[in-house]
């Protein structure tokens, strides 16, 4: 009876002592030198197209140098945000993470959207885009005589989900300059519905909304840490992380092939 008894004290004082132990979160350095700014706002689903940027790679002569760049975009709750990356996360701004406690922590227990991967040369500019197409009824068309009118529906094409364009330049042993800019497009699910009357026919067409949010940043950090970007709250007060790694790598020029005597 006495070893049941101090048996079950100990366990209850583990269970005690693991309720009690908290993960730490990951500690963010901010990046006082870089520079950031941002731009949010909700409009017309109809806008998100052109909102969408339209970058293109450099034709800059390429040399040996390249960078590979890793992206990976998280998504979580505002509670688990705070809770593995401290109380800035919602800061609009660059910090910076040890690559390890990314690696070994966070991306067992948080979900990846995506983690692409683009190998770009010394200052040419590379794009990843991630985008998810919606078709919504935005109106109607009719065809035929009066008596035998049919109303056809319109149907639009929307896009929405993340186009991130990258710049890298080499500055120094293990230094690298990132010039990021990064479009992030939601359409508020469902999409909205408007009743109208045409012709006397009653009708439902869709009016999508959606929000908005780009941020550029540009500045220099070590290539043995990994660059996060913040602040950016959606829909559901969910949050959006982009963790961008990059890594020099060389490129063995192209050898000439003989010519024919």
């Amino acid at each position: 009876m006495r070893f049941y008894l101090c048996a079950c004290a100990l366990m209850l004082a583990m269970a005690t002592g693991c309720a009690g132990t908290k993960t730490a979160a990951v500690e963010m350095q901010a990046l006082e030198d870089f520079e950031v700014s941002y731009i949010g706002g909700i409009g017309e689903g109809s806008d998100t197209p052109t909102a969408m940027p339209d970058v293109t790679p450099s034709d800059e002569q390429a040399g040996t140098a390249a960078h590979q760049i890793e992206v990976q975009v998280l998504r979580m709750s505002l509670a688990d945000a705070r809770k593995n990356f401290g109380k800035r996360v919602t800061e609009i701004g660059a910090f910076s993470i040890e690559s390890n406690p990314v690696e070994l922590k966070l991306l067992r227990d948080i979900p990846i959207l995506s983690a692409p991967r683009v190998t770009i040369y010394d200052g040419q500019t590379g794009v990843i885009q991630i985008t998810n197409q919606i078709s919504y009824i935005s109106g109607f068309e009719f065809s035929g005589e009066k008596s035998t009118r049919i109303a056809d529906p319109i149907v639009d094409v929307l896009n929405e989900g993340l186009v991130l364009s990258v710049k890298a330049d080499k500055r120094g042993e293990g230094r690298v300059h990132l010039e990021l800019e990064l479009l992030l497009s939601e359409i508020a699910k469902p999409i909205k519905t408007q009743d109208v009357k045409l012709l006397g026919a009653p009708m439902t067409i869709q009016t999508p909304v959606a929000m908005n949010q780009r941020l550029t940043a540009k500045g220099e950090f070590d290539e043995d840490r990994t660059l996060v970007l913040a602040g950016m709250i959606g829909r559901d007060d969910e949050v959006t992380l982009l963790l961008v790694k990059s890594a020099a790598i060389e490129i063995e020029p192209a050898k000439q092939q003989p010519k024919d005597e």
